[in-house]
């Protein structure tokens, strides 16, 4: 299987983020492609950069380069 497809295919069930935002402050995990996912919350839309989101874990915080999401089953 190429690298691509192997992505793609791991990636089946995440939620993108240019298709659906979780809500304030919800768990989730998130993906990053440089770093990987992480397991944190959604922090809402950065004030004063349009469509910019953040995203928090206990390692600090993301802006705009988290892709794609998943719901944490607590």
């Amino acid at each position: 299987i190429c690298d691509e497809c192997r992505k793609e295919y791991k990636m089946k069930n995440w939620i993108s983020v240019e298709d659906y935002l979780p809500e304030l402050n919800q768990k989730v995990w998130y993906y990053f492609e440089l770093l990987g996912k992480f397991k944190g919350k959604y922090g809402g839309l950065h004030e004063g950069r349009e469509g910019m989101s953040i995203f928090y874990s206990d390692d600090g915080f993301l802006t705009g380069d988290v892709t794609h999401w998943l719901p944490c089953k607590n």
